[in-house]
């Protein structure tokens, strides 16, 4: 559907006076790390901040971390706006709703680092961070109808967004949530860049239901004038896919949904190009009951294409070995068909240094407001260059 068709105001959203002001006063600690060097004035400014605004002896992140894999054109010699128009650059994210986030369940992380308003402020900080102007799209999940309010207001008059509505009660029982009546309207969504898909290009937005269980995906479909063709995003969270056979067959939720994502998405088409970004609740090793459905359909990980050296990736602070990473720790994708991965990033602001999990999950909630990282790519549309 479009994005005049459907309208949600189920939450207020924060004041926008409101929200930059505090997005104001708490943005030094992470702004002044983004642009700064120098290791030993890092640490003694990171100190003071801390101390000055009582988090010291807590578990903190810094911009500085991160995963890249490939090269990204942005960063070659002589790069120009010319050249940009050749890429398509996609931010996923799952930005943790407020709907399974009780504080007690993330014990001993303190409440107010969980709390949503707070989270929400650093998750928009995350969006607004200066490389993030170069993001033509951003794919969020675990977005209810509040935070998708307070995200497009804060994101301003510079973006087309849309969000899907899974069916009430999806992800709604005892198992998922222990108070069924705190369930909240929520999906996935995309944010386009307006600078990237001007006025008389921008993209149509669509909703659609990946099975009969109630989870629906986001998708967005617009013309790259510059290229003659059609891009195509599909915005997903997937439920849980078991790696074992004799697991209960009830729980191969995440399975089915994927048959009918790629139903949804179709056969290869010449100058149509597909992404499917978001949460799958899974790796895509050689292992994963999903790899041979992606690749049946000619689906390419961009991860997976760039980490030529197969180095042991983490999307969430929430590792699934004590021992360190493993192929298990990789849950959300960004997929490709018909353009080429040159670059991905997965941004875990230092957390990913600390010793366990709720260390770093508690570091980067701080950072980011999430339990999740974004994970970016950048996609060649362009086989010229």
């Amino acid at each position: 559907m479009r994005q005049a068709d459907v309208e949600h105001d189920d939450g207020p959203g924060l004041p926008m006076a409101s929200l930059d002001c505090k997005i104001n006063r708490e943005r030094p600690i992470i702004q002044w790390m983004w642009d700064k060097g120098g290791i030993m004035k890092r640490y003694i400014l990171l100190l003071a901040a801390l101390i000055a605004i009582g988090f010291a002896g807590a578990a903190h992140a810094d911009n500085s971390g991160y995963q890249a894999f490939g090269i990204d054109p942005a960063a070659k010699a002589g790069s120009s706006v010319a050249d940009a128009s050749k890429y398509i650059r996609i931010v996923s994210f799952n930005i943790m709703a407020a709907s399974w986030t009780q504080a007690e369940k993330y014990a001993p992380i303190p409440a107010d680092v969980v709390d949503r308003d707070k989270r929400i402020l650093k998750i928009i900080e995350f969006l607004r961070m200066p490389r993030q102007d170069g993001i033509d799209v951003f794919v969020l999940q675990e977005v209810t109808t509040r935070e998708f309010k307070t995200i497009r207001e804060a994101l301003g008059e510079g973006y087309y967004s849309q969000m899907a509505y899974n069916a009430p009660g999806y992800w709604a029982t005892e198992g998922y949530l222990p108070d069924p009546t705190k369930w909240e309207p929520n999906g996935p969504a995309i944010f386009a860049s307006k600078s990237r898909f001007p006025d008389g290009n921008q993209p149509e937005f669509s909703q659609h239901a990946l099975g009969d269980a109630g989870n629906f995906c986001i998708t967005m479909k617009v013309r790259l004038k510059n290229t003659n063709s059609t891009l195509r995003v599909f915005g997903v969270h997937l439920d849980d896919t078991p790696t074992q056979p004799d697991d209960d067959q009830l729980t191969m939720m995440g399975k089915m949904e994927t048959e009918a994502l790629m139903r949804l998405v179709g056969s290869r088409r010449d100058k149509v190009i597909d992404v499917i970004a978001g949460d799958l609740n899974i790796n895509l090793g050689p292992h994963s009951p999903l790899t041979p459905i992606f690749d049946r359909e000619k689906f390419a990980s961009a991860v997976n294409v760039l980490n030529v050296d197969k180095v042991p990736v983490a999307t969430s602070p929430y590792h699934e070995s004590p021992d360190g990473v493993t192929e298990a720790d990789i849950y959300d994708h960004i997929l490709v068909r018909n353009a080429r991965p040159v670059y991905a990033l997965v941004r875990h602001f230092g957390a990913e240094a600390l010793a366990n999990n709720d260390q770093r999950a508690e570091a980067f909630m701080r950072a980011a407001g999430s339990d999740h990282y974004p994970l970016e790519a950048v996609i060649q549309i362009d086989s010229s260059k």
